[in-house]
């Protein structure tokens, strides 16, 4: 047994022991997470900036439109319904993920919104929303108010949420939707390959025709000086 008067003089006198690796790792994912949600807070409505892109525009920071929710409400959510796993094989981080991909199935079924995702929000008050729709596509995806009241009411019943957590503006933590990205990228590279396609046809008298019906399509092309069209002349002659 060690001397008391030693085991003393040793904890006066050395200098407190430094914070673990996994300690300050921590603190610094807090400070950066708060610095975050100050540069980029939750707005109740957003300009058509954030929304209306348009070619060779650089698309602006993605928002999603929905209902907050915290781990806790999620967790609580997956073990009503049965797709929490309980079983000690998987860390957290994989729970979590099965409880995501379950619950959003689950609420698309409910709410019959397709639409509807489970996002990452810059927020310190909730780690999850529930998203109705993004700033990129809230053109397309726009609800009747009182459809989109219904919808959140829904949402909250789901959740067992009090009727005061009113659906906000989230900026997303992934930035950009690289989905809506990618399908816009290639209707601007389809708009390029056109525009390089009339100008090649009219340094060769070549008309090109876009059918009305069909605008996504690639343009036909109808020369005057083609095989099948002197055919078309002669058999007409």
């Amino acid at each position: 047994m060690s001397d008391p008067a030693i085991a003393h003089s040793l904890t006066a006198t050395d200098p407190a022991p430094s914070k673990s690796y996994n300690a300050q790792l921590a603190e610094a994912t807090q400070k950066g997470l708060q610095r975050m949600c100050a540069m980029y807070p939750p707005m109740k409505a957003i300009s058509k900036e954030y929304y209306r892109l348009k070619v060779n525009q650089r698309a602006p920071r993605l928002l999603w439109f929905g209902i907050g929710i915290t781990r806790s409400d999620l967790v609580s959510y997956a073990k009503k319904h049965g797709f929490w796993l309980e079983d000690e094989d998987f860390d957290l981080h994989d729970k979590l993920m099965w409880a995501d991909f379950h619950a959003t199935k689950r609420l698309r079924e409910v709410t019959t919104w397709k639409h509807l995702e489970l996002r990452c929000p810059w927020s310190l008050e909730y780690s999850c929303l529930v998203g109705v729709y993004s700033s990129y596509r809230v053109l397309e995806w726009v609800l009747e108010p009182r459809d989109e009241r219904w919808l959140m009411c829904k949402i909250r019943k789901e959740f067992d949420l009090p009727k005061d957590r009113k659906p906000i503006w989230y900026f997303d933590q992934e930035a950009y939707d690289h989905e809506y990205l990618e399908m816009f990228s290639r209707r601007h590279k389809e708009i390029a390959i056109e525009q390089k396609a009339q100008v090649a046809a009219a340094s060769r008298n070549i008309t090109v025709v876009r059918p009305e019906s069909q605008t996504d399509q690639t343009p036909s092309v109808v020369a005057e000086d083609t095989p099948a069209a002197v055919a078309q002349h002669d058999n007409d002659q």
